[in-house]
């Protein structure tokens, strides 16, 4: 589809309207007693015919804030970008009409009259929208950015021309301090969410939680011009706390402040909430230490994943990134930590008195076999122990034996978090050896 320029007044058109308002504003017309008011008929006459054009895309705005899903808001969606390219083609096609019909110092007079009603109307629909996204946090803040991202360059590039951008900035007002605190809600959004879980996933696996923030965080990357200059404005950390536009902290206030840098921060720290959520939850619902675990590793593998899938990887600094890292090796070390006592135990060897006559040993000894593996499914897996049998018996003579013939402990398990092959000796002084085998 081809965007063409709106149209403005044909040249012939133009030059008979210019001749009439040159006669009307002239000495000759004030002489005979004629009172120009040219430029107030063209405003009453244009202004609502401005606005009548514009009506159908206003009403399209609100419109499309109508959804019978609760999924987030995807860009593109509302009809608020199509409105505004409108405005503004339609804006500047009337004061290319205003410059040939009137003379310069009457310009921005004449342009303010035209365009009034339609920037009053455009006013209550930014208002309208302000108050569903207001309504509707959750699912509809990106709205605010896509709205600041569609009006801040139009009003610059009509400003450029026109001169004209206080009616913009007023018009935006109520949408910049609703997208300024969105960056608190979604952090105390994060805790309550944390504080509200009362199960985890039986299997250890990756959160709820954890998907809906790297979510979150992955449509913030879609509008990093306007999140950026509304940090800028809001100040290094300010997020932590309720925005309130009376009492900013402005100890932290930058206005050279790196707006990217400033959003690398806001998303480590929307990650380190997070981290801190999953570890709360799952010491006070999973228990064992070895289920904390794999349940961190995955949901912080999770995270760095999702972060270098994305555009998260572009935003986030390298010291931030190096911080996820971290978390990962941290949350890797701790399921490591479990194993250690395992592998302690099958790396273990015992010592028992010197076998005679070739006797196999007593059953007395073997329990006394038994009993050194009892501390080896403690810390995964309890019905280990009660499938420990005797399977082989034999006695070799001293510094005599093969591991053909020596005795064996079979132990049949099924297990997911033992490995599969389990081959650990038990040295017996003297001779006999005795193997452990799953």
């Amino acid at each position: 589809m081809i965007d063409l320029p709106f149209p403005t007044f044909s040249s012939q058109k133009t030059n008979t309207l210019a001749v009439l308002n040159d006669f009307l504003s002239s000495t000759l017309a004030t002489a005979s007693g004629l009172q120009s008011n040219a430029t107030t008929i063209y405003a009453e006459v244009r202004g609502p015919y401005i606005t009548s054009s514009l009506s159908t895309l206003a009403l399209a705005a609100i419109n499309t804030t109508r959804r019978n899903t609760t999924a987030a808001y995807e860009r593109g969606s509302n009809g608020i970008g199509m409105y505004t390219n409108s405005l503004e083609g339609i804006f500047d096609a009337e004061y290319e009409n205003i410059c040939h019909l009137f003379a310069s110092n009457t310009w921005s007079t004449v342009y303010h009259g035209t365009t009034e009603p339609a920037m009053a109307v455009f006013k209550r629909t930014i208002q309208d929208l302000n108050t569903f996204i207001t309504r509707n946090m959750s699912t509809d803040l990106y709205l605010a950015y896509e709205i600041i991202e569609c009006v801040q360059p139009t009003s610059a590039r009509l400003k450029s021309k026109t001169g004209e951008q206080r009616e913009f900035t007023d018009a935006l007002k109520p949408i910049r301090q609703t997208a300024q605190g969105s960056f608190n809600f979604m952090l105390e959004d994060l805790k309550r969410a944390g504080q509200s879980m009362v199960v985890l996933p039986i299997d250890f696996t990756v959160a709820e939680i954890t998907k809906d923030t790297m979510a979150r965080l992955q449509k913030l990357s879609e509008y990093q011009s306007s999140i950026s200059s509304l940090l800028v404005a809001l100040g290094d950390g300010n997020w932590k706390r309720p925005y309130d536009s009376l009492n900013l902290n402005l100890s932290s206030f930058d206005v050279g402040a790196d707006g990217a840098l400033l959003l690398s921060h806001f998303v480590l720290e929307m990650v380190d909430q997070l981290i801190i959520e999953l570890e709360s939850k799952s010491h006070g619902l999973l228990k064992k230490k070895s289920n904390i675990a794999v349940f961190m590793t995955n949901n912080v593998s999770y995270i760095e994943v999702t972060v270098c899938r994305s555009d998260l990887s572009k935003i986030m600094t390298g010291t931030a990134l190096s911080k996820i890292e971290k978390w990962r090796k941290d949350a890797v070390k701790l399921y490591m930590e479990a194993w250690k006592e395992c592998a302690a135990f099958l790396m273990d060897v015992t010592y028992t008195k010197q076998q005679q006559g070739g006797k196999g040993l007593t059953g007395k000894e073997k329990e006394g076999v038994k009993d050194k593996f009892k501390v080896l499914p403690t810390p995964h897996h309890s019905p280990l122990l009660s499938r420990l049998t005797w399977t082989r018996t034999s006695t070799l003579p001293s510094k005599s034996w093969s591991p053909s013939t020596r005795p064996t402990i079979s132990i049949k398990t099924c297990g997911p978090c033992l490995p599969r092959r389990l081959d650990s000796w038990v040295r017996c002084m003297g001779g006999s050896m005795i193997s452990i085998r799953t």
